[in-house]
């Protein structure tokens, strides 16, 4: 399978993760809502995709939150590391503009 690059671009510039990983870098579909509480914060996470046991999940920031701080973003991740040890996080603001991908 090759990637096609510009149709790459193309989703991600649209936050089409689902798109990307699935039908164009041929992982597989994982249909699933992760909730992670970190103090007094509790986010869903929705999945996007899955690889033979590794998982991508997209966690969208709140209209009018900024993207939580890397502190934060740790905290989060070390929770989802109980549910999926293998995994990707893909912070999203609220117009889908800016991401910022997380794979520890």
């Amino acid at each position: 399978m090759t990637l096609d690059r510009a149709k790459a671009r193309e989703l991600l510039a649209k936050a089409d993760f689902r798109r990307l990983f699935v039908e164009e870098l041929g992982w597989d579909t994982f249909n699933a809502v992760l909730r992670v509480e970190t103090g007094n914060v509790c986010r869903d996470l929705t999945a996007v995709a899955q690889k033979r046991g590794m998982a991508c999940y997209r966690c969208p920031t709140p209209p009018g939150e900024n993207f939580p701080d890397l502190a934060e973003r740790r905290k989060i991740e070390r929770q989802v590391t109980k549910s999926t040890h293998e995994h990707i996080l893909i912070f999203t603001d609220s117009t889908e503009e800016n991401q910022i991908w997380q794979w520890v």
